[in-house]
């Protein structure tokens, strides 16, 4: 056999290789739902930690990096066989289809403190428009170095919202922390002119020196009242633990409505252990951003989706926008601030969502 055979051999070798490599992960991953080495992941409904195992297993077989918003560009086990084969990773790119659709304004969504537009995946999928719904990707999980304020995050959302719909107008929506970042994108856009028919927020409340005091004094009530019952059904003992673990975070919260600026991550309360450290990494980047976030006055209406269970770990967001906005139009969905993302409530959001973009068509 001569060399450029023998070379042959071992490249078909290889390929054989890394295919049933990526295969493995694949299963191993995604389980009884991996059958069709063409079914896209986007469509199981997959998390970002599902995802993040299988690309480290990937690697650990193949020796071959990939960040996680790979999967919206190669988004089936073939796809990604062909990406590592070649060994060549294309660039990233921000800005995600969670619903085609046609050539009118489209709406864009900013994912929530941890960055991955996995979670809007459910309500974007089920948004009723004829327009495209697009994910905007911030930096981070992409295998980029975060951007570390709020502003700088928009900066560089509301350029890729320009690069891909660069006349307007403009549609925005953001989840939790996202939709500070596209109040900012929001004010970016129309600072070089162009015109923002659309800000929505899905429960999106703001750093804690901006609440008024009888929102904190709520809050601290709702807070207390929660641990109390907490540690009388874990008993001594176990109570015991429970405040030596959730003391710190109440201490950090009450320091934080009295001055602004980032304090100590590790006793935020949207801080979380374990995370894959990409994940961990933005994620901890984020929650710096929002307390170090300055809000303004927004001369604009904003529609505010706020969830019907509140989230445990903030403020009722009803009570703060009101103060902050030119308007606020209230559209109130069931669920927590959690729940209201996925399953039966992400389809009442979806609903509520595609109600407001039809209103906006009735006012032209």
């Amino acid at each position: 056999m001569n060399d450029t055979a023998t070379h042959d051999t071992r490249s078909t070798a290889e390929a054989e290789r890394i295919a049933a490599a990526v295969r493995a992960a694949w299963n191993a991953a995604l389980g009884t739902r991996a059958a069709d080495p063409k079914r896209s992941i986007v469509d199981m409904r997959v998390g970002a930690g599902r995802v993040t195992r299988l690309l480290n297993d990937i690697e650990a077989a193949t020796g071959v990096a990939l960040p996680i918003t790979i999967i919206f560009q190669a988004p089936t086990c073939d796809a990604l066989t062909a990406i590592v084969q070649s060994g060549v990773i294309p660039p990233p790119d921000p800005v995600v289809v969670l619903k085609a659709g046609d050539g009118s304004t489209p709406l864009f969504i900013v994912p929530g403190v941890g960055a991955t537009v996995f979670e809007l995946f459910d309500v974007g999928r089920r948004i009723d428009c004829p327009a495209t719904v697009f994910a905007l990707q911030p930096r981070g999980p992409d295998g980029f170095p975060p951007n570390r304020t709020i502003p700088a995050q928009a900066k560089y959302l509301a350029d890729c919202i320009r690069a891909r719909h660069p006349a307007g107008p403009y549609r925005l929506m953001g989840y939790s922390y996202g939709g500070l970042v596209a109040l900012e994108c929001a004010r970016f856009l129309r600072a070089e002119g162009g015109v923002v028919e659309f800000l929505g927020l899905l429960d999106t409340t703001v750093p804690e020196p901006y609440w008024s005091t009888r929102v904190r004094l709520e809050f601290l009530a709702k807070r207390l009242k929660m641990h109390t019952t907490d540690i009388r059904k874990k008993g001594l003992a176990g109570g015991l633990r429970h405040a030596a673990g959730h003391v710190p975070q109440l201490i950090g919260r009450i320091r934080r409505m009295f001055r602004a600026g980032e304090d100590n991550i590790a006793v935020s309360p949207f801080h979380i252990e374990g995370l894959p450290p990409a994940l961990g990494a933005v994620r901890d980047a984020n929650i710096g951003a929002f307390n170090a976030y300055e809000l303004k006055f927004y001369d604009g209406v904003v529609t505010l989706f706020h969830s019907a269970e509140g989230d445990p770990l903030s403020c009722d967001p009803v009570k703060i926008w009101p103060h902050w906005t030119a308007g606020v139009v209230f559209r109130a969905v069931p669920g927590s601030h959690e729940t209201m993302m996925r399953g039966r409530h992400g389809i009442v959001l979806a609903a509520s969502i595609s109600e407001a973009l039809r209103e906006i068509e009735g006012r032209k």
